[in-house]
């Protein structure tokens, strides 16, 4: 994976992230296009047990370049390009489009505002920025943010395909050492007693520790569900019990809190 991965190629988090000040994200005049329908697919039949695909919104100043990647998420059968435009209309596509994941160019000058937006507002749709890795400050400022994921405008088609799965599951994607460096930053933050940290291990449950064990090792929700024998539905309700748990957001920080206070290992 020669530019990103996802949490799972790094270290692991903490739950006290910088908040971002929100600037208000204009939509100006900018346009955008919605898909209502995914070209070629018809909808799934009433009863069917497939699951949708995931639905893509992009977000980039240039046509062809959002051409050429929605030619990309027409060939994955995965995904489904809900619709297009110019940053500055995200807030109409949002609206419109219903998107899960946003590509959105890392240049934006309002990304880090519609980010944070978008995380005091639930978090959704998840946001994956085309080109930020360059800037290492920037990129890390995006993650804390809200930010899901960070990929190489040069990425191959399925190196796309697999960070929006990986970002629509709720994981991160990124380069390791800006995910190594972030980590470090945040787990620093969180500082607790031995008392205190026996306290925080005996908020979960066994199964519920044995869950925070497989995300930081980099499973994903699905293969989690697998190495359990249980529903992906079970172990998302299960994250949600975690996160409210120890006070966390995502997984990140769950990756952070665990490298600073449950990991055996960690520094203290």
């Amino acid at each position: 994976m020669p530019e990103g991965g996802s949490l799972a190629d790094d270290q692991p988090v903490d739950p006290r992230v910088a908040q971002a000040s929100a600037v208000p994200v204009r939509a100006g005049l900018a346009r955008a296009r919605v898909v209502t329908g995914r070209s070629g697919q018809p909808p799934l039949a009433p009863g069917t047990s497939a699951a949708p695909p995931i639905r893509v919104a992009i977000l980039d100043d240039h046509r062809l370049f959002r051409e050429g990647l929605r030619r990309v998420l027409d060939g994955d059968p995965s995904l489904a390009a809900a619709g297009d435009g110019e940053p500055a209309a995200v807030r109409d596509l949002i609206r419109t489009a219903s998107p899960d994941v946003l590509l959105v160019d890392g240049r934006f000058e309002g990304v880090l505002a519609l980010c944070t937006e978008l995380r005091h507002g639930g978090g959704r749709p998840w946001v994956l920025l085309l080109g930020a890795e360059a800037d290492e400050d920037r990129a890390l400022k995006a993650l804390e943010a809200g930010a899901r994921g960070i990929l190489s405008r040069g990425a191959g088609a399925e190196e796309l395909s697999k960070a929006i799965r990986v970002v629509h599951d709720g994981q991160i994607w990124a380069g390791k050492r800006v995910v190594a460096r972030l980590v470090e930053e945040l787990a620093a933050r969180f500082e607790v007693s031995r008392a205190e940290q026996a306290q925080v291990v005996q908020r979960l449950s066994p199964r519920e520790r044995e869950i925070v064990q497989l995300a930081v090792g980099g499973l994903s929700t699905q293969e989690i569900a697998d190495r359990l024998a249980i529903s992906p539905a079970t172990v998302k309700a299960h994250f949600t019990h975690i996160f409210q748990k120890l006070g966390v957001r995502d997984r990140l920080q769950l990756a952070a809190l665990h490298h600073r206070v449950l990991h055996p290992t960690a520094p203290r």
